[in-house]
């Protein structure tokens, strides 16, 4: 390395620094919706003027943690997570680009924030029940079965297409991203799997099928213009307003997901066969998942979810 080329190193802004290299490095490998969320994380909590004229090389600790300090007042433990999380990934990539030799964010620890994260919820069965039986076409209600009895993601639900279902089987091979709308491979390896469809989604899924049935090749839910379908706008506008007429609440399309695991651990099903259901990753999992050998033991959980189903009164119509 010349004496010029470390001079300009050693007197890289850290603003010009994720401006020229981290937003670009990121545009090239990370989805576009996570890129989107890294520099909404960056703008919104206008970290560029809490680093002006600071360079790479001189970021320490004690920055880091009067950053997070200065945003603790106003956002939740999970926002200052991801503040961390940023700031510690850009780092990451200027060790990697020579710029320094160390990530001072490691050693920050995280304030107090002025609240903490908000709970999550998952929708009981007897809850997701009840609102299959609300006035909802075959459509809606099978974006509903999906994401309830076999805990799709709400990416992975746009992503699927009818030759995915084999009347079986789920096969999840994609998923679709928010912002540039492009099918991308699944949120990982262990993501990729089948997922066991039980009579009530099979119900569901056929009267969606039957519903039109110009539409029984490509994608499982098409919008009226022939895009895939907004499945917040469908949340907002079309579900919500149902809920609320019947005194119901939303809470999102995830709560369905949180809410399969929750079912199946009432039912008694053993952690690691509700992991392999949700397909969540793990070493485990995803050992698990690139044998691609069908699990009996999933089978029998479904099975048990389907009676359990039964057991409400719960029939499709």
């Amino acid at each position: 390395m010349t004496s010029s080329t470390r001079h300009r190193r050693n007197h890289v802004l850290l603003t010009d620094f994720v401006v020229g290299t981290y937003f670009p490095h990121i545009e090239k490998t990370l989805r576009c919706n996570t890129v989107y969320e890294y520099k909404n994380t960056w703008s919104r909590h206008r970290l560029a003027d809490k680093v002006t004229g600071l360079r790479v090389r001189d970021f320490r600790v004690k920055h880091g943690a009067d950053i997070l300090a200065e945003i603790a007042p106003n956002v939740s433990s999970r926002t200052l997570a991801h503040v961390k999380f940023l700031l510690s990934a850009i780092f990451v990539l200027a060790a990697n680009k020579g710029l320094r030799e160390d990530n001072p964010m490691t050693a920050v620890k995280l304030p107090r924030a002025a609240r903490g994260s908000s709970p999550t919820y998952a929708y009981t069965l007897p809850k997701i029940l009840a609102m299959l039986r609300l006035p909802f076409d075959p459509t809606i209600r099978a974006m509903i079965g999906i994401a309830s009895f076999a805990g799709l993601r709400q990416s992975e639900i746009r992503g699927l297409e009818w030759a995915d279902y084999t009347g079986e089987d789920l096969r999840v091979e994609r998923s679709i991203d928010r912002v540039s709308e492009l099918a991308n491979p699944t949120k990982t390896e262990s993501s990729k799997a089948w997922v066991p469809v039980i009579g009530p989604l099979r119900q569901l899924l056929d009267n969606h099928k039957a519903q039109d049935k110009s539409r029984v090749v490509g994608p499982m839910f098409v919008g009226a213009r022939g895009r895939l379908a907004n499945l917040d706008k469908i949340g907002h506008r079309i579900i919500v307003p149902v809920l609320k007429r019947h005194g119901a609440e939303w809470h999102g399309w995830h709560a369905f997901r949180r809410g399969i695991a929750t079912n199946l651990f009432d039912l008694g099903i053993p952690a690691e066969v509700m992991q392999r259901i949700r397909r969540h990753s793990s070493i485990e999992t995803t050992r698990e998942c690139y044998v691609k050998v069908r699990d009996p033991k999933v089978d029998d959980a479904m099975t048990q979810l389907e009676k359990a189903i039964a057991g409400e009164g719960y029939i499709v119509q």
